[in-house]
Protein backbone atom coordinates (compact mmCIF):
# COMPACT_ATOMS: atom_id res chain seq x y z
CA UNK A 1 0.00 0.00 0.00
CA UNK A 2 1.44 3.36 -1.04
CA UNK A 3 1.23 6.34 1.28
CA UNK A 4 2.27 9.97 1.01
CA UNK A 5 1.73 13.30 2.70
CA UNK A 6 0.97 14.96 -0.66
CA UNK A 7 -1.96 14.54 -3.04
CA UNK A 8 -3.33 15.90 -6.31
CA UNK A 9 -7.05 16.03 -7.13
CA UNK A 10 -8.43 16.90 -10.56
CA UNK A 11 -12.05 18.05 -10.70
CA UNK A 12 -14.09 18.45 -13.91
CA UNK A 13 -14.26 21.94 -15.41
CA UNK A 14 -17.80 22.62 -14.25
CA UNK A 15 -16.79 24.24 -10.94
CA UNK A 16 -17.82 27.86 -10.52
CA UNK A 17 -15.45 30.48 -9.10
CA UNK A 18 -17.34 30.62 -5.77
CA UNK A 19 -16.97 26.84 -5.43
CA UNK A 20 -13.26 27.10 -6.16
CA UNK A 21 -12.87 29.80 -3.51
CA UNK A 22 -14.73 27.56 -1.02
CA UNK A 23 -12.29 24.74 -1.76
CA UNK A 24 -9.37 27.16 -1.40
CA UNK A 25 -10.69 28.21 2.00
CA UNK A 26 -11.00 24.55 3.05
CA UNK A 27 -7.47 23.79 1.84
CA UNK A 28 -6.06 26.80 3.71
CA UNK A 29 -7.64 25.51 6.92
CA UNK A 30 -6.85 21.80 6.56
CA UNK A 31 -3.60 21.50 4.60
CA UNK A 32 -0.07 22.47 5.59
CA UNK A 33 0.49 23.72 2.03
CA UNK A 34 -1.98 23.87 -0.83
CA UNK A 35 -2.58 25.24 -4.28
CA UNK A 36 -5.74 25.38 -6.39
CA UNK A 37 -5.63 26.34 -10.05
CA UNK A 38 -7.30 25.68 -13.40
CA UNK A 39 -5.38 23.65 -15.96
CA UNK A 40 -5.33 24.30 -19.72
CA UNK A 41 -8.59 22.36 -20.20
CA UNK A 42 -10.44 24.37 -17.53
CA UNK A 43 -10.37 21.57 -14.95
CA UNK A 44 -9.74 22.58 -11.35
CA UNK A 45 -6.67 20.99 -9.75
CA UNK A 46 -6.08 20.87 -5.99
CA UNK A 47 -2.58 20.05 -4.77
CA UNK A 48 -2.21 19.63 -1.04
CA UNK A 49 0.23 18.61 1.64
CA UNK A 50 -0.98 17.17 4.94
CA UNK A 51 0.89 16.47 8.18
CA UNK A 52 0.45 12.68 8.15
CA UNK A 53 1.14 9.91 5.67
CA UNK A 54 -2.11 8.70 4.10
CA UNK A 55 -3.33 6.56 1.24
CA UNK A 56 -4.97 7.88 -1.90
CA UNK A 57 -8.32 6.46 -0.74
CA UNK A 58 -8.02 8.33 2.56
CA UNK A 59 -7.37 11.63 0.77
CA UNK A 60 -10.29 10.92 -1.59
CA UNK A 61 -12.68 10.34 1.34
CA UNK A 62 -11.53 13.57 2.99
CA UNK A 63 -12.01 15.61 -0.19
CA UNK A 64 -15.43 14.04 -0.89
CA UNK A 65 -16.54 14.99 2.63
CA UNK A 66 -15.31 18.56 2.17
CA UNK A 67 -17.13 18.85 -1.16
CA UNK A 68 -20.33 17.54 0.43
CA UNK A 69 -20.06 20.02 3.33
CA UNK A 70 -19.65 22.93 0.92
CA UNK A 71 -22.58 21.65 -1.21
CA UNK A 72 -20.36 21.20 -4.25
CA UNK A 73 -21.79 18.48 -6.47
CA UNK A 74 -19.01 17.16 -8.71
CA UNK A 75 -19.17 13.85 -10.60
CA UNK A 76 -15.98 12.12 -9.49
CA UNK A 77 -15.12 8.97 -11.42
CA UNK A 78 -11.92 7.05 -12.03
CA UNK A 79 -8.57 8.22 -10.67
CA UNK A 80 -9.36 11.81 -9.74
CA UNK A 81 -7.24 11.76 -6.56
CA UNK A 82 -3.67 10.52 -6.66
CA UNK A 83 -0.58 10.58 -4.49
CA UNK A 84 2.33 12.77 -5.48
CA UNK A 85 5.80 13.28 -4.06
CA UNK A 86 6.53 15.85 -1.38
CA UNK A 87 8.93 17.61 -3.75
CA UNK A 88 6.25 17.95 -6.44
CA UNK A 89 3.70 19.34 -3.95
CA UNK A 90 6.16 21.84 -2.49
CA UNK A 91 7.16 22.96 -5.97
CA UNK A 92 3.56 23.59 -7.04
CA UNK A 93 2.65 25.29 -3.76
CA UNK A 94 5.76 27.47 -3.80
CA UNK A 95 5.00 28.64 -7.32
CA UNK A 96 1.41 29.42 -6.34
CA UNK A 97 2.48 31.32 -3.20
CA UNK A 98 5.00 33.29 -5.22
CA UNK A 99 2.40 34.31 -7.78
CA UNK A 100 0.06 35.64 -5.12
CA UNK A 101 2.89 37.26 -3.17
CA UNK A 102 2.04 35.61 0.12
CA UNK A 103 3.85 33.35 2.52
CA UNK A 104 0.79 31.64 3.93
CA UNK A 105 2.45 28.95 5.99
CA UNK A 106 5.57 30.77 7.10
CA UNK A 107 5.25 31.99 10.69
CA UNK A 108 5.12 35.78 10.98
CA UNK A 109 8.32 35.85 13.02
CA UNK A 110 10.17 33.90 10.32
CA UNK A 111 9.33 36.47 7.64
CA UNK A 112 11.79 38.97 9.07
CA UNK A 113 15.45 38.64 8.20
CA UNK A 114 17.00 39.07 11.66
CA UNK A 115 15.16 36.44 13.68
CA UNK A 116 16.95 34.19 16.14
CA UNK A 117 15.90 30.62 15.47
CA UNK A 118 16.25 27.68 17.89
CA UNK A 119 18.60 24.92 16.80
CA UNK A 120 15.72 22.40 16.75
CA UNK A 121 13.56 24.44 14.37
CA UNK A 122 14.39 24.67 10.70
CA UNK A 123 12.51 27.25 8.63
CA UNK A 124 12.87 27.14 4.86
CA UNK A 125 11.73 30.30 3.11
CA UNK A 126 10.21 29.62 -0.31
CA UNK A 127 10.78 32.43 -2.79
Amino acid sequence: MQVSKAFRCAFPGGLRDDQVSSMRRWADLHCAQSSIFRDDLGNVVLVGLKDEFRTSASFARTIRTALRRYCIDVPLRGRWCSLITLREAMSVCATDCGQRGTARDTPAAARTEDVAVDEDIRIVTLR
